[in-house]
Order: C-alpha cells, then sequence, then structure tokens
C-alpha cells in the first residue's frame, strides 16, 4: 500500500508514544523527551512537539500511522524580531530513509507554523557530523560500531537540500567525545589513559563510593539540593559560567520519576559529599553532563570513580552509547575541563553546529550578525564581574 506522509503537531496526551519513540532512536537523547520542555519552561521556553507520520492510505486499522521523525521545538521571543525556534539535538528519526522523506514535510509544515507562532527562524542541532581525523583508523581496529550513525551518510546534505544553511554557531557542544559500550568493560578501560586507569584505581582503594540516586529515591530533593550547592562552589571556581536556575533541576527529577533514564551519582569519602554528577540514559545514548564537586580530599580522585561509575551503569542499563557531552579543545581556560574527559579515551567526532532554516530572511540576518556580537560582550561582561569579584 502506498504510503502517507504528513507532519502535525503532538499533543501532550501523546507524550508515552512520544518518548519511547525518542528512547528507542539511535539518534535520540533526553533534549527530545516530552519533559524537556516543562524543564525549559523554567528558564522562560515555550514548546511544542512536532511529528512526522507514515500511514498506509489504504489501511482501515485506527492508530496505523507510524511516527518517522520527531521534533521538540523550543522557542522564545527575541527583541524586535519575533520569536526564536531552536530544536535541541533534532530532529530525531529512526533511520536514513526517514530523514529524506520526513525533513521535506517536517520543513514545510514548520514554515506554515512560523505564521502562527511569529517565528522568523528555526535552528536546529541534530547530532551528525564527522569523525576526527585522528580516530579513522581506531574506529577499523577498535570496533565503535554503535558510533557510526553519528558520522556515516551524508546527512548535512540532506538538510541543504531542504533549505537549512550552517550557521557556523553551536548551542551544544561542537566538539563530542564518545564511547562504544559495545565494547567489554575491560576494552574500555584500555581506552583510558594510563594514570586515568591509576586514579580509578587509587580512588577505590582509598575507599571512595559511589551512590546512585534516581528520580524515585526518597531523598532526591535533598540530594539535588546538594548537588546545586557544589555547583554554585564550581561555578566560582572556573571564575563564573551560566548554570540552569534551581527549580529546572527539581523540575527535571520530578518530571522523569518512575523512568529508567535519569539518575544523580554521588561520590562520598570520610562521610563528605565531595562530587556529584547527573546522568542520562536512553536504550542507545547515555551521558553525565552536569557534574560538581568541592575539591575537599582531592588527592583520593574521586572525580575519575564517580565518571566510571556512571559509565559503568549506563552500559548495564543497556545503553549503547556514552557521551563526554563536550570538550573545548586548544582552550588553556578549559584545558582541566576537556583534559579529564580526554584522558578516559573514546572517539572524537566534530559537530556540524546550528543548521538554520530562515523564514524572514532580513530577521534572520540581523540575529545571526547580532548574536555573534552578543556573546561576546556577554563573555566579556561575565570575566570582568568575576575578576572584580576576586
Amino acid at each position: 500500500m502506498p504510503l502517507k506522509i504528513y507532519a502535525r503537531i503532538v499533543p501532550s496526551e501523546e507524550d508515552l508514544a512520544w518518548n519511547k519513540f525518542i528512547n528507542e532512536c539511535r539518534w535520540g537523547d533526553i533534549l527530545q523527551f516530552s519533559q524537556w520542555g516543562s524543564i525549559k519552561a523554567n528558564e522562560g521556553w515555550s514548546s511544542l512537539k512536532v511529528g512526522v507520520f507514515a500511514a498506509d492510505t489504504g489501511s482501515k486499522v485506527e492508530g496505523s500511522e507510524q511516527l518517522i521523525l520527531a521534533g521538540q521545538i523550543l522557542y522564545k521571543k527575541a527583541t524586535f524580531l519575533g520569536n526564536y525556534a531552536y530544536m535541541p539535538h533534532g530532529p530525531v528519526f529512526d533511520n536514513h530513509e526517514s530523514l529524506e522523506n520526513g525533513l521535506p514535510v517536517l520543513s514545510e509544515f514548520v514554515s506554515k507554523l512560523a505564521k502562527e507562532y511569529n517565528f522568523f527562524c528555526l535552528e536546529v542541532e541534530p547530532k551528525i557530523g564527522f569523525l576526527s581525523a585522528n580516530n579513522q583508523n581506531q574506529i577499523e581496529s577498535q570496533g565503535g560500531k554503535n558510533l557510526e550513525h553519528f558520522f556515516t551518510g551524508d546527512l548535512l546534505k540532506v538538510f541543504k537540500n531542504n533549505g537549512f544553511i550552517q550557521t557556523g554557531r553551536n548551542m551544544q557542544p561542537k566538539h563530542k567525545l564518545y564511547y562504544d559500550l559495545g565494547l567489554g568493560e575491560d576494552e574500555l578501560i584500555q581506552q583510558c589513559q594510563k594514570n586515568t586507569r591509576y586514579n580509578i584505581r587509587l580512588a577505590k582503594k582509598k575507599g571512595v563510593q559511589v551512590i546512585e540516586y534516581t528520580p524515585d529515591s526518597p531523598e532526591i530533593k535533598s540530594k539535588v539540593a546538594e548537588f546545586y550547592d557544589l555547583m554554585l562552589i564550581t561555578q566560582k571556581r572556573a571564575k563564573g559560567y551560566p548554570i540552569r536556575p534551581f527549580k529546572s533541576f527539581l523540575t527535571m527529577f520530578e518530571a522523569f520519576k518512575g523512568t529508567n533514564n535519569l539518575s544523580l551519582f554521588e561520590a562520598m569519602y570520610d562521610g563528605q559529599t565531595i562530587a556529584m554528577n547527573i546522568s542520562q540514559r536512553t536504550k542507545w545514548w547515555s551521558s553525565s553532563f552536569y557534574a560538581a564537586s568541592n575539591r575537599l580530599h582531592s588527592k583520593v580522585k574521586s572525580m575519575y570513580l564517580l565518571r566510571w561509575e556512571s559509565i559503568l551503569a549506563a552500559k548495564s542499563s543497556g545503553s549503547k552509547s556514552y557521551d563526554f557531552w563536550g570538550i573545548i579543545p586548544n582552550s588553556s581556560q578549559h584545558s582541566g575541563y576537556s583534559d579529564h574527559k580526554l584522558s578516559f579515551g573514546g572517539y572524537r567526532v566534530e559537530t556540524y553546529g546550528l543548521l538554520a532554516l530562515p523564514f524572514n530572511k532580513l530577521y534572520f540576518m540581523i540575529w545571526n550578525q547580532g548574536i555573534w556580537f552578543r556573546t561576546r560582550i556577554v563573555d566579556r561582561f561575565r570575566k570582568l564581574i568575576w575578576k572584580v569579584a576576586d
């Protein structure tokens, strides 16, 4: 039977089916779960979910439509321009064919929505890119099969053929680092640098304990409060960087109750909490993209064991890849942040960043140029504030 492919807004009543699709897709992650919209509402964003469906035109079976491409849009007012629309780590699709068939339908549908919602552009940031040159031989000799969808196939061309343009900007990390969790634990530990393997063993020997809390743990609210206190300490130590409001973290764990998609890991030593991270997982993807510490007992190397236990927990849950979330190469300011992650080995993937679909070309040009200046002004102002604070 011929297929009819169409797009529509997906209401909250269909969140279970939406999340199931995101959870099972290789390109899906936490930023496309329906819960992420409620989390971002604490930061002034509105959201809507757009799904592209395929259905047999001759089928008489109710509910025979199949979701093939999904994108949660976050939008926010941009002064004088209208509403800025952004799709973090989306759209999500189940295979290359679904992207090729679904993206034209999505683009046309959102273009019509732009009039109703006053969007001057849509910027998407799918998890696609290319393998770093120094990993080419490694991927062939050491596996990495569970990572190939991030960098194989000319997916960028599909977006360009549907009117998207590369902006040269990014909101999510442009430089990614991945583990293939299909490898055995011994194979993963061998990817680590010698000092990192030593530090993991040292933390265990010294008695560092790593405890996992789920959204359903009775003490989760107090643990989230402890984590946020550590975040503030880490922010001050790093001379300031933006962090989400405390309410966003509370909403995050409340929204993911009853799921296996979110955990908080705590590293304890001598009865004290010294480091924490928040980890996320789907059937294909996992990550720890919030971490904080107070640097008490730094000689016991708790952060290495905390990261390692988070990786093993993701592998044990069935996730097939682990995303170190991002590195910032060639940055003296962020060298510690990047070097710690790079010491675990893994595969480097360079993403294509933000791809834009302009609806008002003049307004988009103003936005695209203005964001560059605004980012640098804010960055300089933040550095000045923290310099005065010192």
